[in-house]
């Protein structure tokens, strides 16, 4: 790790409160840690932008907290040393939601963004959404946020009550809370994972859903959009017919409870492979039917589908160590999606405008 540290969080428990009319969020923060080396220490970091911490305690005993801007750090020191089987970090903390209100504007840890009702015409819509990759998730919550450390998420978010929220898993409980019009949602536990591929988002989206039959069970298929939810169709079927073949190619199952692909209306990359919690930039998974008759549209919605369903494996799953690497991840992806679609479709996407137009700008 670049964070040269006696302790490494082995597991983050985070509660969210986010009001979608203020421009900040409250959260409260439990982090499992465990020692790197033997003996007492007195101090450790993690990284933080642009986050003000309220209070921290390991094992009971009050921490100072110290910031490095530059380095994007937060310092946690103890007035004598910590030895103490009892290594759980507790803190509260204030964070900011970005409003985003036009493609120039950065997405980057939470952001918001608020849209036209098409039933109503008033712009009182709102999704609220993560982008952690590669150094945003700092900007979440306080952690290790490194490519080559990894540890279990497990969430909770209180919000409005007419909101859908999704993250990496499964709910495994919601809780009405009719005295404040709010609904407090918890997620099953994550994988191992990078702090980047950590995510959520809540708002006023519609979806359709399906389930892909694998060996190991049926997996839960869902669309999010804000809009136009049945012009995600085809991406769906796209979803359901290639993951099988994606599981048979990678020889390991698919590793979550379900899988979500979640549209917003601004996206700075376009898309991000979220582990189990995909998010795209919704202008290119809103295909009007008319529009797929035009084989060159199909070939770039299912190559971006499948580009997207690769990184679950190779990068989420598997992941590399260092963010030099983050061109063979992508290149990857874009490689085997065409192998995958080529035997597929019986297709040739290795000379098709559109895989020879990624190659050029690889380039």
């Amino acid at each position: 790790l670049a964070i040269s540290n006696p302790v490494v969080p082995t597991k983050y428990q985070l509660e969210l409160d986010i009001d979608h009319t203020k421009s900040n969020f409250k959260g409260k923060l439990s982090v499992q840690l465990r020692k790197t080396n033997a003996g007492s220490f007195e101090e450790f970091q993690l990284h933080s932008k642009e986050l003000v911490i309220l209070q921290a305690t390991v094992g009971g005993k009050p921490l100072s907290i110290a910031y490095d801007r530059p380095q994007q750090l937060v310092n946690f020191k103890s007035g004598a040393p910590i030895n103490t089987q009892d290594l759980t970090l507790e803190l509260s903390y204030i964070g900011k939601i970005n409003g985003i209100k036009t493609y120039h504007e950065p997405t980057r840890g939470i952001f918001k963004t608020n849209f036209m009702n098409q039933q109503t015409g008033s712009s009182d819509s709102f999704a609220i959404a993560t982008h952690g990759q590669p150094t945003f998730a700092r900007m979440i919550l306080p952690c290790i946020d490194e490519p080559n450390h990894k540890a279990h998420f497990q969430l909770s978010i209180k919000t409005n009550e007419r909101f859908k929220v999704m993250s990496n898993t499964l709910p495994s409980r919601k809780m009405d809370l009719p005295e404040t019009n709010e609904q407090l949602i918890s997620f099953n536990e994550t994988p191992l994972m990078n702090a980047s591929l950590f995510g959520f988002a809540l708002g006023d989206f519609e979806f359709i859903q399906s389930l892909v039959k694998l060996p190991q069970g049926d997996v839960p298929i869902r669309i999010f959009s804000p809009q136009q939810i049945t012009d995600t169709t085809f991406a769906l079927d796209t979803i359901i017919e290639t993951m099988p073949h994606l599981q048979k190619f990678f020889g390991c199952n698919y590793p979550l409870d379900k899988l979500d692909f979640v549209l917003l209306p601004f996206l700075s990359d376009m898309a991000m492979e979220n582990f189990g919690l995909v998010t795209v930039q919704m202008s290119h998974l809103l295909i009007p039917p008319h529009a797929l008759n035009n084989r060159t549209t199909r070939q770039q919605v299912r190559q971006l589908v499948v580009h997207e369903l690769v990184h679950q494996w190779m990068g989420n799953y598997i992941s590399f160590d260092s963010w030099e690497h983050l061109w063979f991840n992508e290149a990857f992806a874009t490689w085997c999606a065409c192998h995958i679609l080529e035997k597929i479709d019986n297709d040739e996407y290795w000379i098709s405008d559109e895989y020879l137009q990624q190659l050029e700008n690889v380039i």
